[in-house]
């Protein structure tokens, strides 16, 4: 099947109110604090599976895209992370031209999901419980790429760090620590809806702008405009827009800070208190059951997919790895 016509999902960006209130997941009664939970773990997930099979940092950042426009689309309530995210990967290594079988992508992502590394054993002492699993994460798959569209390539912000690199002026030592520092700020918010919100240039001219304030870079002087405009300017970014990007990604910062202190506060033990029982997560014995299928592949211009019956169906960072850019390939 080809790719559906319309506007590419990767060129609608949504408000905040539309990626944070408005979601097919609130919209399902699911609580604001569970979905964000739910995406900071599909988003831990892909890294942590992508670090196993030894990736470029731009894999993870591709697969989470898929996985944020797909919830942008339907919800956590009916489609769970774990086999959102699995196909997510899948269809990314495939891009990628990686191609690993989808036995060792599952087996890897079951065990980072579960915090066990026995998925070859369980897989083949219960083919019922891998041929269930395996044809959820095709359906999936085939789900994911009714909402992108067949369009494999989202536009990514560390494309653009090197364009701009060339405005500031670096010492020998501290371009590398830059250049880190924005690929930092790339990982942190991809865990967040800004990369649905905002094109990728705007928000690498955020990472920028932010770096360079952080480790007090100046412009070179003969980049510095006359008329005093910021040197994002020339490329259509308002101050305006910087800021209200940027505002976000310190907010993520704080809400950050703010949480680990009160969960400092809540594992203060209180004398009155009992003592409290280990309790560890067993996996399900059967998947969920089966995820629907979008019946049409359209995606018309407000971004969200409709379904045949008219509803809305809509850590710690390593260094930058120099490598190509995954290349789009056909999915059959």
């Amino acid at each position: 099947m080809g790719a559906t016509s319309g506007p590419s999902c990767w060129e609608i960006f949504l408000s905040k109110q539309e990626a944070v209130e408005e979601t097919p997941s609130r919209r399902d009664k699911m609580a604001k604090s569970i979905e964000t939970h739910q995406r900071r773990n599909y988003v831990k997930l892909i890294t942590d599976v992508c670090v196993k099979f030894g990736t470029n940092p731009e894999v993870p950042m591709i697969a989470a895209s898929y996985c944020h426009r797909f919830y942008a689309a339907k919800s956590m309530v009916c489609n769970d992370y774990f086999t959102v995210a699995t196909a997510a990967l899948f269809l990314t290594f495939k891009v990628a031209d990686l191609n690993p079988p989808l036995r060792k992508v599952l087996e890897c992502s079951y065990n980072c999901h579960f915090s066990c590394d026995d998925a070859s054993k369980k897989f083949l002492q219960d083919k019922g419980f891998y041929s269930a699993i395996k044809r959820k994460i095709l359906q999936a798959e085939r789900s994911l790429l009714y909402v992108i569209g067949f369009n494999f390539k989202p536009d990514l912000p560390v494309k653009y760090f090197g364009k701009k690199m060339g405005l500031f002026d670096f010492n020998e030592n501290n371009q590398t620590t830059f250049r880190q520092i924005c690929y930092n700020f790339a990982s942190d918010t991809l865990k967040t809806t800004l990369w649905i919100q905002y094109p990728a240039m705007e928000l690498a001219y955020a990472f920028m702008y932010l770096a360079s304030k952080f480790m007090n870079i100046p412009l070179k002087e003969e980049e510095k405009d006359p008329e005093g405009k910021e040197w994002y300017e020339d490329n259509g970014m308002t101050p305006t827009r910087m800021k209200e990007i940027t505002d976000q990604v310190l907010e993520l910062y704080t809400d950050s800070n703010k949480n680990k202190r009160a969960k400092r506060r809540a594992a203060e033990p209180s004398r009155d208190a009992p003592p409290p029982k280990k309790q560890v997560a067993e996996p399900a014995a059967e998947p969920a059951a089966d995820m629907a299928v979008p019946a049409t592949p359209e995606l018309p211009p407000n971004g969200i997919a409709i379904d045949a019956e008219g509803h809305n169906s809509a850590p710690e960072e390593r260094p930058p790895v120099e490598g190509n850019a995954p290349r789009a390939m056909a999915v059959s």
